[in-house]
């Protein structure tokens, strides 16, 4: 039982330190601060000279604490962080000369820690590495006297400033492309949320088009009904009556029918061309309401975007209602027009009874006109037009509706 206790105990430590690796960042991170502050340590106790000045050592411990300050509270207090680690670069390259490895140790690691770390800017990284390499030289020559070590030493200082400013570029890009990935996908969200507030009015606008449109009639239906019922004078009126309630109810279930197949309805193609389907509205409007509507076709018919046809076929649908309610019994004249740069579909009827509501009891019906025609780039006017001189009598109520091709 205790070796597999021992190694149950390995495999927890072997995961949370690859858990921490993970999680950290991997070039300055906590783990990274730690073990450059053990390479540092080990070249203060390998490297140091015996018989060093005390300005030394005082440079040296003074690099060591700023270099601790960095790496504790790197996250807690980071400006100061930073000023320490370029404080600590320096100090150590000022008793490279005298110190040796113990000195230079610690150089390459400031450095390159500094250069590597994100948050100072690119110019304060070459200013740091010009300064500690002026006091790293002026330190050398009184003791080495020598061009070729101090050229050694500039070369491998300005080695580790490349790499560590092209792994800081790296860096940069890599956490850009995070930021960038975020962003696509906040907007992809964004998107997908509109897209399904759009499908919700699109189906909306659907509903309102095939209930409204049966249910408005089915009450004026009834409307005639109770009014014949109420004068009652004769048996005419009642048969008149049984009649409008027979409608009514066919009326309801083709309302029925057409509210259970909506769903089917909304992703499917018009079943007939544009002329066809406005026509066959117009048929079962003259035929519901025994009202007369003329359709008229101008200009080369052609086939236009689906969504297009859907939508004059609606507003068709929806402004015969609207007739059918504020201007009972008076004619309706239905004009598809094929235009240059789309369809334009007018509906005008007679003296409404009140002008400016069309969609009435403050319904949905002109807002869900004029969304739908939005929807597929088209526009909606409507309102009350006329003098007597165009034949179509004062106060007619026009609706048009345009959309591109």
């Amino acid at each position: 039982m205790v070796p597999i206790r021992t190694t149950e105990g390995v495999g927890r430590l072997r995961r949370a330190a690859v858990g921490l690796w993970v999680s950290d960042d991997p070039e300055t991170g906590k783990v990274i601060r730690v073990g450059a502050t053990g390479i540092i340590l080990w070249g203060l106790l390998t490297g140091a000279p015996e018989h060093a000045a005390v300005w030394v050592w005082a440079a040296l411990g003074a690099s060591l604490t700023c270099w601790l300050v960095f790496a504790v509270g790197d996250r807690a207090v980071p400006r100061t962080a930073m000023a320490c680690l370029a404080l600590s670069t320096v100090l150590a390259a000022a008793a490279a000369g005298p110190a040796g490895s113990a000195a230079t140790v610690p150089v390459f690691v400031g450095m390159g820690t500094y250069a590597l770390h994100l948050r100072p800017s690119v110019r304060s990284v070459l200013t740091v590495f010009a300064v500690e390499l002026a006091v790293t030289l002026a330190s050398m020559w009184p003791v080495e006297q020598r061009v070729e070590p101090l050229l050694l030493h500039v070369a491998l200082q300005t080695v580790v400033l490349l790499f560590g400013l092209r792994r800081r570029q790296y860096r940069l890009q890599a956490r850009q492309t995070e930021r960038l990935l975020e962003q696509t996908r906040a907007a992809q969200q964004e998107r997908e949320r509109a897209a399904a507030l759009d499908e919700r009015a699109r189906i909306a606008r659907d509903l309102h088009d095939v209930l409204a449109h049966s249910l408005g009639a089915l009450g004026v239906q009834l409307d005639v009904a109770e009014s014949l019922l109420v004068r009652g004078r004769d048996g005419q009126d009642v048969e008149d009556a049984v009649e409008r309630v027979r409608r009514s109810r066919a009326m309801a279930a083709e309302g029925l029918r057409e509210a259970r197949a909506v769903i089917a309805a909304l992703r499917a193609d018009p079943p007939a061309s544009l002329p066809e389907s406005i026509g066959a509205i117009a048929a079962a409007h003259r035929g519901g309401h025994g009202v007369r509507v003329d359709v008229d076709v101008t200009g080369t018919p052609r086939p236009l975007r689906p969504a297009a046809e859907l939508a004059l076929s609606g507003t068709a649908r929806e402004a015969l209602t609207n007739a059918a309610r504020h201007a009972p019994g008076a004619p309706t004249r239905v004009v598809l027009d094929y235009t240059d740069a789309g369809a334009r579909l007018a509906v005008c009827n007679g003296p409404a009874e009140r002008p400016g509501s069309a969609g009435g009891g403050g319904g949905f019906g002109l807002a869900g006109m004029a969304e739908r025609l939005a929807s597929v780039g088209g526009t909606l006017r409507a309102g009350p037009e006329g003098d007597g001189s165009d034949g179509d009598g004062p106060h007619v109520w026009r609706v048009v509706a345009e959309v591109p091709e």
